[in-house]
């Protein structure tokens, strides 16, 4: 997984210390994006339904996300924050904002809105390098556009599932007329078949929504904890106090610690592949 996603090859030999070099050489070396943006260039199908969906997900939720209860006069922490990511210099529309809320939290949303938890800001628990990296994370989610990718995703699955569920149709068919053409079975097995064609293309739709929501994969939970990883140490900050913040997090938050059916790794994996990155970097 560390060979798959880590940036460390992209941002080598990049003007030192700069976030926007940094960010521009996280997104334009990605072949995960690259796939992505050529689908969408090409106007495929799949592409276009993934927008769809992206827009029916947006209008759906968007009355939620414009009423989250937000905290006033932080203006100088989300500057800070802006300054030192340097992100708006590469997307302006990012934004950051602080929710009242009694979760240790953060997360983006499609459009580039990131909300960071007051709970993060005001806790001792926390320092400012540990929320960067925290903030870090939050931006390679949007800047891999890592819920389209989802979305996107989806839709070719709903096709290969389609497609699949297709053939095992035309084998049913096939394999019902012969049975049928010999005398093995009546007319109205006619019915049963048409009931198995229609379960199998449900299911294969089923099977490939039922996954699609606002939250991430986890092997981009692991790409963005890589990245956020690599901002702190190519800003100066040092990785460690990111994977301070993913301890802390284990610690004080409950819904940190995933369980088998979550779309999240556990906390603890995503620590322990953390460190064992850092070990081989200072080897």
């Amino acid at each position: 997984m560390i060979k798959e996603y880590d940036v460390k090859e992209a941002i080598c030999g990049i003007e030192e210390r700069s976030p926007v070099a940094f960010w521009n050489a996280v997104w334009q070396n990605n072949g995960r994006l690259a796939k992505l943006t050529k689908a969408v260039e090409k106007g495929t199908d799949a592409a276009i339904k993934a927008k769809r969906n992206l827009w029916e997900a947006h209008v759906l939720s968007e009355h939620h996300y414009s009423t989250l209860p937000l905290v006033e006069g932080w203006g100088r922490v989300s500057d800070t924050l802006y300054a030192d990511l340097g992100i708006r210099n590469v997307f302006k529309d990012v934004s950051i904002a602080f929710v009242i809320d009694d979760n240790y939290n953060a997360f983006t949303l499609p459009d580039g809105r990131i909300f960071i938890a007051d709970t993060l800001i005001l806790s001792d628990d926390f320092n400012y390098k540990n929320i960067l990296g925290i903030t870090a994370h939050e931006v390679a989610h949007f800047l891999l556009q890592h819920t389209f990718s989802n979305a996107y995703g989806t839709q070719c699955k709903l096709q290969t599932n389609q497609i699949v569920a297709g053939i095992a149709s035309a084998v049913n068919v096939a394999a019902n007329a012969y049975a049928q053409a010999n005398g093995a079975v009546d007319g109205g097995s006619w019915d049963s078949v048409e009931k198995t064609t229609i379960s199998l293309f449900e299911n294969a739709q089923n099977d490939a929504l039922g996954r699609f929501k606002y939250k991430f994969s986890r092997e981009q939970e692991i790409e963005a904890d890589i990245i956020a990883y690599r901002f702190l140490e190519f800003v100066g900050y040092g990785g460690q106090h990111y994977i301070d913040a993913l301890k802390t997090l284990n610690t004080v938050d409950e819904g940190m610690k995933a369980d088998k059916d979550s779309t999240h790794p556990t906390t603890t994996f995503r620590i322990a592949l953390l460190e064992y990155m850092k070990s081989k970097d200072d080897e």
